[in-house]
């Protein structure tokens, strides 16, 4: 019998741990000569350094390494423009850092960006659903919180952050519909891996060998992990292929499932132009704390790690 994805989570879960209402975001500290630029809110301590083509890195303010794409939407729009775009990168392994529970964004001003995705999705037009037109199509969505006021994105109960256990992604030869749970040939030109957390559809992307990955949690919640997302990129992709996920502008935002995009280009072909700090090598720490910066660092989840490690072992 032809392979399919095996859904042993496959229901619609609670997104309690992102899921909160955004609180603008204020600023506290202006370096004045470094463009350096500190703000925070009750979530997050966000630093932007830069004015036109910036890097804008935040960490919670728990320390814990929990993920909202919303809420890095809202950063981007707050900080750089909502017409601005802004990529998260999923660097060659050679160059990947990982070695503090931050995350980073790279903010392009509006018509700059030159590497927009030519794959399906991010239309020209802004595309926004809820949850019943999702579930109309046997998808999931999450709903849209009001912003709320200070204070009021503090969650009442103890978040947990991603340790969840990284599988190999196989390849499946059959597809299976949510709506009638008849199964079907993968359609030609696509490719679906899977795994006991995800399924990935994957379409051709450029002239070069390109792909975008097109993931979502069985579970269908939010709150991505970047070192799964980084595997799906190596596995899917290549180890040294770079992967881009795209925070458009907000004409042209598209957000009607709980569906990820990654937008990869081959070794070689891809170099995104002004970003600091992703081709200066590997920085991968393993130690609960970095020893410059002080900040917390995760464990690492078991088949999370790749490559050559850095820090002591814990």
């Amino acid at each position: 019998m032809p392979r399919q994805i095996d859904r042993p989570q496959d229901s619609a879960a609670s997104d309690t741990d992102t899921n909160v209402p955004w609180t603008p975001l204020r600023p506290i500290t202006s370096t004045t000569g470094t463009q350096e630029r500190v703000y925070v809110n009750e979530l997050y301590r966000v630093t932007q350094i830069g004015v036109a083509f910036s890097l804008i890195s935040y960490e919670r303010t728990d320390g814990l390494a929990i993920r909202d794409w919303r809420h890095e939407q809202r950063m981007k729009n707050q900080l750089a423009g909502e017409e601005a775009w802004a990529v998260m990168v999923y660097p060659p392994e050679s160059d990947r850092i990982d070695a503090d529970n931050r995350f980073h964004l790279f903010s392009y001003p509006a018509g700059t960006y030159s590497q927009q995705p030519g794959g399906p999705g991010f239309h020209e037009a802004r595309t926004v659903s809820g949850p019943e037109e999702a579930r109309a199509i046997g998808a999931v969505q999450r709903p849209f919180l009001p912003d709320g006021a200070p204070g009021s994105a503090l969650a009442e109960h103890e978040p947990q952050e991603p340790a969840e256990a990284w599988r190999p992604l196989y390849r499946a030869a059959v597809t299976r519909s949510r709506l009638t749970a008849e199964t079907a040939p993968v359609p030609d030109g696509y490719e679906i891996y899977g795994n006991d957390l995800y399924t990935v559809t994957v379409l051709p992307l450029g002239p070069v060998g390109g792909k975008v990955l097109s993931y979502h949690r069985h579970d269908r919640r939010c709150g991505p992990d970047w070192r799964h997302e980084q595997l799906i990129k190596n596995q899917v992709a290549g180890e040294e292929a770079w992967g881009v996920s795209i925070y458009p502008p907000e004409s042209r935002l598209l957000d009607t499932a709980n569906e990820f995009w990654i937008f990869c280009q081959p070794a070689g072909t891809f170099r995104l132009p002004g970003v600091p700090g992703f081709h200066q090598g590997r920085e991968v720490a393993t130690a609960p704390v970095h020893a410059e910066s002080l900040r917390r660092q995760r464990p690492f989840a078991p088949g999370t790690l790749t490559g050559q490690e850095s820090g002591p072992e814990e």
